[in-house]
């Protein structure tokens, strides 16, 4: 396996990664990591200890592997085959961190699928409610007898038909968003399982936001034993939103006839004038769309109005280590993303990060293959200071704006001090400037309200005189009121008048936690659907989204990227609820439909009054995207697309 790390286990939440037990080529060692917030100073960290020589793996033997962590006492401990092979008393990391949503996953044998995979075969997977001592782990290492019993199926119906995810005739997920009137064609998987011939109908029901049935479509299908076919259907829409469709079928098994569903697809409808509209630089509405030379989500993203994108880690054509892989080879081999980007209307939010390997002052005996030498500061200032004029240079035609850095709060992106920061902002906006005048610098490069010492220590340093805009990413919680969504604004005014002048506020990445559209999502990588957490709340995420870009309109706020869109395809264990505003398919989530509407609605749009809840005027109230008008917070609600703007 060429994979430098091979996972044998891998845990996480929603929001990420945060407990590793992994292989490590270089070292021959394995490691038990684990990440979580500092409660010292609120920062969220990795921990790599401890760690064991991995002289067991040997191919074709069994071996059995355990880890320990007490989360109380800070320890955690790594045994093979009974025997304690490491162990450190200062483990970091909680399996829960306070921003999760109970969202669990285990991934045995590698990270995904396909990524960092760790071959071999695994049985015994045993999680234990305490930590075991060393005794206790020896003792079931030496079991003989099976630890679990085979579940038989005795009793449960088996579905003929193997009926899977469709996708668009052209199997581009942006071609699933169509405008009022356009023929919306899929197809869908379906495959007998039996060895009998199937002969029956389909229904296909067409079902919008609210759960109501809006058409059906029926389908003759015969198929032989084990035969597949794609079943193509289509459907057309009049009215603006998100929509599902549903596959319903009748078998005659030993229980008699049986009606079986699942929702095959999700597809939505937004205004042809949203996709049609051409640069807007004074747009809120940014995003992360997942490129790499591929187009199909940055055409997911202009359908549904995005106008701006930031050069993070779905398009990372401004960081150093690519614009200059080695000493004074400026390359910029990715700069077609930049251009794929505005050719599609879209302005660019350009990102200074990451220092190469040859240009990073590391510390003795940095590890060759530890990728966070890219988080270490220049080992000569100069250096940065060349990289920033030749970028700016190269792209001052086509970028305006720009950062410096990313979540330097966090280990993981930056591991110079504070000061070290302030110099990198100040050696920015200067050489920025420079170079072109009219460009504007973001500072603080996407801190956390919650990291309060390092904003606090950051801004008494003077870092508001090298910023034209504040640069955070705020917390986005499908659980916080708009009014919470209002107090950190103003928490990060009252940060600004303290320590010297208001500046702009840009959100320039956050994601919102939103369970799948599909209410029988069918997958090997997820638990059984009577056993996920939380229950389905894409109608709360999508409610959410429009009340919390209210509040942050309202008080100011001049952007937000979400954070991201992207196939979870990448990572099926995360298709049924994560952070992203895509589907499995590539389709965006109901969410994804009222960001295209707030788009459309308020693109143009500027607040002329504070928006504020009273008992009398606080009200759900439905809107048309077609129709409605929006006049310092009035809105004329012809129609119905979604409930969640308060008056």
């Amino acid at each position: 396996v060429p994979d430098e790390y091979r996972h044998f286990v891998t845990i996480g939440t929603d929001t990420g990664t945060l407990f590793l037990f992994y292989w490590q080529k270089l070292n021959k060692a394995v490691y038990f990591a684990t990440g979580g917030t500092d409660p010292s100073d609120n920062i969220w960290k990795w921990n790599y200890s401890p760690g064991a020589k991995a002289t067991f793996l040997k191919k074709g033997e069994w071996v059995h592997l355990a880890i320990t962590w007490d989360k109380e006492k800070r320890y955690k401990a790594i045994y093979v085959n009974g025997s304690l092979a490491g162990e450190s008393k200062d483990g970091l990391g909680v399996l829960l961190d306070k921003w999760a949503f109970h969202s669990v996953y285990i991934i045995i044998g590698g990270r995904s699928d396909k990524e960092r995979v760790a071959p071999g075969i695994y049985d015994e997977l045993m999680i234990f409610p305490e930590c075991l001592g060393a005794e206790k782990i020896r003792e079931i290492v030496k079991r003989a007898e099976p630890l679990l019993f085979e579940n038989r199926s005795e009793g449960i119906i088996v579905k003929p038909l193997l009926i899977e995810l469709g996708s668009p005739i052209s199997d581009d997920p942006s071609d699933a968003i169509v405008i009022p009137g356009q023929l919306l064609k899929a197809k869908i998987p379906i495959k007998n399982l039996s060895s009998s011939e199937f002969k029956g109908e389909i229904t296909y029901q067409l079902i919008d936001y609210w759960g109501n049935i809006i058409k059906e479509e029926k389908n003759i299908i015969s198929l032989k034993p084990y035969e597949s076919i794609k079943d193509v259907i289509s459907f057309r829409v009049n009215r603006f939103g998100p929509y599902k469709i549903r596959a319903k079928y009748i078998a005659n098994t030993e229980k008699g006839d049986v009606e079986f569903k699942k929702d095959v697809f999700t597809f939505g409808c937004v205004p042809e004038d949203l996709i049609k509209r051409g640069p807007k630089p004074n747009s809120f509405f940014g995003h992360h769309p997942h490129m790499f030379g591929k187009t199909n989500n940055l055409d997911t993203c202009k359908k549904i109005g995005v106008k701006w994108v930031r050069s993070l880690d779905m398009i990372q054509s401004t960081w150093w280590l690519h614009v200059e892989p080695s000493p004074g080879n400026f390359e910029f081999r990715l700069e077609k993303d930049i251009d794929l980007a505005i050719d599609r209307g879209m302005n660019i939010l350009g990102v200074f990060m990451w220092t190469p390997r040859w240009a990073a002052r590391l510390p003795e005996n940095f590890p060759q293959d530890n990728i966070y030498y890219r988080a270490y500061p220049p080992k000569d200032w100069d250096l940065y200071r060349r990289y920033v004029e030749k970028t700016v240079e190269h792209y001052k035609d086509r970028i305006k704006y720009w950062a410096a850095w990313n979540e330097p709060h966090h280990t993981g992106c930056w591991r110079g001090t504070n000061e070290e920061y302030v110099k990198l902002l100040q050696i920015t906006y200067e050489t920025v400037k420079k170079i072109d005048p009219s460009a504007k610098v973001l500072g603080l490069g996407g801190a956390s309200i919650n990291a309060k010492k390092w904003n606090e220590d950051i801004l008494s340093m003077g870092a508001l005189r090298y910023m034209d805009i504040l640069d955070v990413h705020p917390i986005f919680n499908i659980e916080h009121s708009p009014e919470k969504a209002q107090n950190e604004v103003e928490e990060w005014y009252e940060l600004m008048d303290k320590y010297g002048e208001r500046k702009p506020i840009w959100f320039t990445e956050s994601g919102l936690q939103s369970t799948t559209f599909f209410e029988d999502l069918e997958l090997p990588q997820l638990p059984p659907i009577e056993k996920r957490t939380p229950p389905l709340n894409y109608k709360k995420a999508a409610e959410t989204l429009v009340k919390t870009y209210c509040a942050w309109m309202s008080r100011g706020v001049q952007k937000h990227f979400f954070y991201y869109m992207r196939e979870m395809s990448i990572e099926p264990q995360r298709a049924y609820v994560d952070y992203g505003m895509a589907e499995i398919t590539g389709v965006p989530k109901p969410m994804g439909f009222s960001y295209a509407a707030m788009a459309y609605l308020l693109e143009d749009m500027a607040w002329k009054t504070e928006w504020q809840r009273t008992k009398t005027a606080s009200k759900f109230i439905p809107y048309d995207w077609k129709t409605s008008k929006i006049r310092a917070l009035k809105i004329l609600p012809p129609d119905l697309l979604l409930r969640g703007i308060y008056l």
